[in-house]
């Protein structure tokens, strides 16, 4: 990510905390899935999400207590990004 939308993703994020909002909800489209495996299961897992370019492609890893995914992919782009209030709606 190029700092300029490192910033801007910063800002965001600082707004969404003066808001109270608890949690944030990433939309990224994946394409070209050339391999992918998931392993458990949670109904609100807190994750870590990595992507990196590997040998393979873009390799996305999505890891937390309940679930692991990783997969790997041609691209990826952050289509959306949104905030909640945790236990609101």
């Amino acid at each position: 990510m190029r700092s300029g939308r490192g910033a801007a993703l910063r800002h965001l994020a600082a707004q969404w905390a003066a808001r109270g909002s608890t949690g944030s909800r990433p939309s990224w489209p994946f394409t070209g899935i050339g391999s992918c495996s998931l392993d458990g299961f949670g109904t609100d897992p807190v994750v870590d999400i990595d992507l990196e370019r590997g040998d393979g492609g873009l390799v996305v890893s999505v890891d937390s207590d309940d679930v692991r995914v990783r997969a790997v992919g041609e691209s990826a782009y952050l289509a959306s990004m949104s905030a909640y209030l945790e236990g609101a709606g």
